[in-house]
């Protein structure tokens, strides 16, 4: 791969990480019904319920006193009796699941659950780190695309 096309993949990777950033962001006015999505979204990570609110799964980090702090969005049809492995403590209960779902905006609809030590993804081979798949761009020329990129994007770079 040349410099020249190195540098054309890499901008033209970052300017749709750009655009794909940018269309995250919601247009509805507040106070406006949320947006419903067709698509079913996987959450990873502590669910947790304080008294009778709404359970909700962890955004961030997930304060390790006993019982634990953290907060998220509500899942909605979040039901402990039909589960396992969850631990309660002074009115809190939580655990870690898998938790599958359709996202209104706001709140998770909960379509399934799984224990999330028994989640066990497919594993992808990433064909970057495929041997047979090395280009013959010397390591040299490599590391000076990436430089330029670090020093020159017009955004900040968190990894090459």
């Amino acid at each position: 791969m040349t410099l020249r096309r190195a540098l054309a993949v890499s901008l033209t990777l970052l300017a749709t990480s750009a655009v794909l950033a940018t269309g995250c962001a919601s247009d509805t006015a507040p106070g406006s019904p949320p947006v419903a999505y067709d698509t079913t979204v996987l959450g990873l990570g502590t669910v947790i319920q304080v008294g009778d609110s709404p359970a909700e799964l962890c955004l961030g980090g997930v304060a390790e006193s006993y019982p634990p702090q953290c907060s998220g969005p509500e899942l909605v049809d979040w039901d402990w009796a039909s589960i396992e492995g969850y631990e309660s403590a002074n009115d809190v209960t939580w655990g870690a699941y898998a938790v599958w779902g359709r996202w209104d905006g706001t709140r998770l609809l909960v379509t399934d659950i799984a224990l999330l030590a028994l989640y066990d993804p497919l594993p992808i081979v990433d064909p970057l780190v495929d041997p047979a798949n090395r280009g013959t761009t010397p390591d040299v020329e490599l590391t000076s695309v990436q430089d330029t990129i670090h020093t020159d994007a017009p955004v900040e770079i968190l990894a090459s």
